[in-house]
């Protein structure tokens, strides 16, 4: 089979990670496939992507901070340009399936393209999601966004939560289907044992989150959390991700003193620092599965989860604790565990003799599969 597949980024989060997954997979079965991304550095493609995989860059990025206007306005219409030209350059080919990774300006695009088969991913709140400013530009009204749905022949949804959130926001197209992001435990396991450049103080416990410092991760609740147990408990607080919210965070972070909490950026393998973590936090308020706390619990480390509908339905509660959306909630929950080295040791027991690996990639994989096949 002939595959494309659009998203905005190479690497980011949990979207990310399943594109690879997929390119992977499909590749494996011996499918050509185009990958349309749009990353600030086009050398993304070789990082993510094997040999074999045809990878076209969808848009030019945004130069910021030029005070020239001329030279503005020319990358302006250069990337205008650039833009209609790579539209034009794959409209013109066939494909047996086309994909689009996320909603938004991709799905709309995606839906217009010759293929014999369109499938789309909700990954998101969508309720949350269709309210963002920019989102409402994609879409002049909702009968023109059902529409657009309805030109796919799959609308996949990554969890029941996910599904429940678009019939309630958009209505229900007819389209729609649940199926469970794959998570390749074996390789993320692989990798957790490779060399890590962040080494855990043994002396002190440490909470790691993962995730784009983004504002739906709510990682101001995360801090000022760890405001409140500084002056109580001995530990460190290691955030890895990168996004439009670093600078904010890094300022809190030093207004409050925090000098116990870490900013890693964007790591390629997170895994290796999840795996020395004593508790993984996800403070997410909107999430539609929750893919890191699950790579947590692969990893064996227990989890510290503000309540969300995604995040409620993936997680077992026997597996760590699920709290109210506030900072003496989630800083109530990390002090009972990290006061209590037998409590968390039960948790890790209780992960590693219960936590089923079995499902997780090769059934939803193969379901997922079969979608491109009917």
């Amino acid at each position: 089979m002939r595959i494309i597949i659009y998203n905005d980024l190479i690497f980011g989060g949990g979207t990310e990670t399943l594109l690879r997954i997929f390119t992977d997979f499909f590749l494996k079965k011996g499918n050509d496939i185009t990958i349309v991304a749009s990353p600030e550095d086009p050398e993304d493609f070789k990082k993510a992507f094997p040999m074999g995989v045809h990878c076209i860059r969808g848009r030019l990025p945004k130069k910021k901070n030029n005070n020239n206007k001329i030279l503005s306005g020319c990358y302006f219409l250069k990337r205008k340009a650039y833009r209609a030209l790579t539209i034009l350059r794959i409209k013109a080919k066939k494909f047996d399936v086309a994909i689009s990774m996320i909603e938004g300006h991709n799905m709309k695009e995606v839906a217009s393209l010759r293929a014999q088969k369109k499938l789309v991913w909700i990954q998101c709140d969508y309720e949350n999601f269709h309210n963002r400013d920019w989102y409402k530009k994609v879409y002049s009204s909702r009968e023109e966004e059902i529409e657009c749905m309805r030109c796919y022949d799959k609308i996949v949804c990554v969890s029941e939560t996910a599904k429940a959130g678009l019939i309630e926001t958009v209505g229900d197209t007819g389209n729609l289907c649940v199926r469970y992001n794959p998570i390749d435990w074996r390789k993320i396991r692989e990798l957790s044992e490779e060399n890590c450049a962040f080494s855990k103080n043994l002396s002190r416990k440490l909470i790691v989150a993962v995730g784009r410092l983004f504002p739906d991760k709510n990682y101001k609740c995360l801090l000022a959390a760890c405001d409140l147990l500084k002056n109580e408990l001995d530990f460190e607080l290691w955030i890895v991700g990168d996004g439009p919210q670093k600078g904010e965070l890094a300022e809190y972070i030093s207004s409050n003193n925090l000098t116990n909490v870490k900013l890693l950026g964007f790591q390629a393998n997170p895994f290796p620092i999840i795996k020395q973590a004593d508790i993984f936090v996800s403070s997410s308020i909107s999430e539609s599965y929750g893919l890191s706390v699950q790579e947590a619990l692969i990893l064996g480390v227990p989890v510290v989860a503000v309540k969300c509908s995604g995040i409620v339905e993936s997680l077992n509660p026997e597996f760590g604790v699920l709290v109210d959306n506030s900072s003496e909630e989630l800083s109530k929950a990390i002090r009972e565990l990290l006061s209590n080295p037998d409590e968390l040791d039960a948790y890790r027991s209780f992960i590693k003799n219960n936590y089923s690996l079995n499902s997780l990639f090769d059934d939803r994989m193969e379901s997922i599969y079969q979608l491109l096949e009917e």
